[in-house]
C-alpha cells in the first residue's frame, strides 16, 4: 500500500473532508489526537525514505486503540 496515499486517507477521515494539497499542513495541524497527528505527518512526508513502513502504522494504530 502506498504509504502517503494513507496518510492522506487519515486525513479526510480525521478532519470529514478531502483535504487539499496547499491546505495539507494546516488540515493536519487541526487534528486534535497528539499521537494521530504524527502518524499522518510522517506518511505524508515529501521525502519517501523518512516515511513509515505499513506494518509500523499498523502496529502504531493497533496500541492507540
Amino acid at each position: 500500500m502506498d504509504v502517503f496515499s494513507y496518510g492522506v486517507l487519515l486525513i479526510e477521515m480525521s478532519i470529514c473532508t478531502i483535504p487539499q494539497p496547499g491546505n495539507r499542513r494546516q488540515d493536519v495541524n487541526s487534528i486534535k489526537h497528539a499521537g494521530l497527528k504524527g502518524l499522518i505527518q510522517r506518511c505524508v512526508m515529501d521525502n519517501y525514505k523518512l516515511r513509515p513502513e505499513m506494518s509500523d502504522i499498523i502496529n502504531e494504530l493497533t496500541q492507540s486503540i
